[in-house]
């Protein structure tokens, strides 16, 4: 209910605290961290949309007939939504330098890699942008991609080390029961990165979207904003039928996100 203002988590310098610090010395102090808020507020926005019908028509018709027509009101504004939530994803919800919260970090997948072209042969450089993460201590656990780049992830080619064993790379795509795809990095002795793909139209081409899912972006939804309503206009002898809910999205913490990118 009412106004959210952004927050953004601090760091305990006292106890030299950051992402990749989890070991506390014996008798030193635990690292506490601050949640603080800005003095900016959450952007909510409202989405959805309506289906007028005349009276004919609803003299005539049955409940049914207007359920594919609820379920694209439905579809719409989940992507609606959806490119609100990647535009919070990649540019962030904060313009103050250096901020954790500010847009995504950018790697230069040619730099990591040395070597230009599409993506789908340099499975080696993308294993070694993943592994940087997971070193870092922010493992990647989902990216999104464009439509172009799922294709090439496709068919990227496995990996073959100095003495020509192509025993490791990576795993094809498959459906997944509660993702729309799975990929799985194979390392040696069975040391896995399992990545759940998200596709979106509102990627660019040549990027790909790094984040963990559970602690980076929060959908907020204001309270009694989801509203269905029936008008009828007794001039026009028309009915109106209206779906919106207001919604919005903040990052918790936002270091969490890396953007690749490559030419």
């Amino acid at each position: 209910k009412g106004n959210i203002l952004q927050k953004e988590i601090e760091y305990d310098k006292a106890s030299q605290d950051s992402y990749g610090t989890f070991r506390i010395a014996e008798g030193a102090n635990i690292p506490v961290r601050t949640l603080k808020t800005s003095q900016t507020g959450v952007k909510f926005y409202k989405t959805g949309h309506g289906i007028e019908i005349s009276y004919e028509v609803a003299a005539d018709m049955t409940p049914d007939i207007l359920v594919p027509f609820a379920n694209r009101i439905a579809f719409e504004r989940s992507q609606t939504e959806h490119s609100l939530a990647l535009t919070t994803l990649v540019d962030g919800e904060s313009t103050t330098p250096n901020s954790p919260n500010g847009p995504a970090v950018v790697d230069n997948l040619n730099t990591i890699d040395g070597k230009t072209g599409t993506i789908r042969a340099r499975a080696e450089g993308f294993m070694m942008w993943l592994i940087a993460c997971a070193r870092a201590g922010r493992p990647i656990d989902t990216i999104v991609v464009g439509w172009d780049t799922i294709l090439d992830l496709q068919y990227m080619f496995p990996v073959v080390d100095p003495t020509g064993n192509p025993a490791v790379g990576l795993g094809g795509i498959a459906n997944g029961a509660d993702q729309l795809a799975q990929m799985t990095v194979r390392l040696v002795n069975g040391i896995n990165l399992n990545l759940s793909v998200v596709i979106s139209s509102g990627m660019q081409e040549k990027q790909i979207l790094g984040f963990r899912k559970n602690e980076t972006l929060e959908r907020l939804i204001k309270a009694n904003s989801q509203i269905d309503e029936m008008e009828r206009v007794i001039k026009s002898q028309t009915i109106l039928y209206t779906h919106s809910i207001i919604s919005g999205f903040t990052l918790a913490y936002g270091d969490s996100r890396r953007l690749l990118t490559w030419s």
